[in-house]
């Protein structure tokens, strides 16, 4: 019988994948829960948007490193069977 537990599992997959160091030190550095909001915030204010702008836009930003392209393809099929009469922009990964 195997001794391995799901922490372990984890930690093997995660060995796997080349940007698993990346996140983890992102996730263990203040900077960005420290600095992320007022960035992004003086970003906007550069290109002469608020965030209140921003609430205005229907949009659905799909982000991580891997299964955008079925996502968008999934949302996308959603939202053409949902709302058939509507108007709906390209799903396109960039």
């Amino acid at each position: 019988m195997s001794t391995r537990s799901y922490k372990d599992a984890v930690e093997h997959l995660n060995s796997l994948q080349s940007n698993a160091a990346a996140l983890e030190a992102a996730r263990a550095s203040s900077r960005l829960t420290e600095f992320a909001i007022p960035e992004m915030l003086e970003y906007l204010g550069r290109i002469g948007y608020t965030p209140k702008d921003l609430n205005a836009l229907n949009v659905i930003h799909i982000t991580g490193t891997k299964g955008k392209g079925s996502t968008s393809a999934f949302t996308d099929s959603i939202l053409r069977h949902t709302l058939p009469n509507a108007t709906i922009g390209a799903t396109e990964l960039h």
